[in-house]
């Protein structure tokens, strides 16, 4: 496996590391170059127990990878920026997509 480290900052999977001037390390999710935003569509005829664990699972994750409430604050307006362009409704976003920590 290859690591490559640029900018002082390592994806690793799904997480950024960056290691901050005093030594302690900064995670936060990370969002390949590559990413299309795309997610299950809203109106798609998957059950709505899948369309709310989808949107639980990205709260859940931003939650447990943010190192910082500026991370989590970012990464929970990436989601409800792509939520919304799948057309999740903004009342069902609101109600699972937390920023405290």
């Amino acid at each position: 496996m290859n690591w490559k480290v640029r900018k002082g900052e390592l994806p690793m999977l799904d997480c950024n590391v960056k290691r901050k001037e005093d030594g302690k390390l900064n995670t936060s999710v990370y969002r390949k170059p590559t990413r299309s935003n795309r997610y299950l569509e809203f109106r798609s005829s998957h059950p709505m127990s899948v369309k709310i664990g989808l949107v639980k699972c990205l709260n859940d994750r931003a939650q447990k990878l943010s190192s910082t409430k500026e991370n989590l604050r970012q990464k929970v307006i990436h989601i409800k920026e792509d939520l919304k362009l799948n057309n999740y409704p903004d009342k069902l976003v609101k109600k699972y997509v937390s920023k405290s920590k």
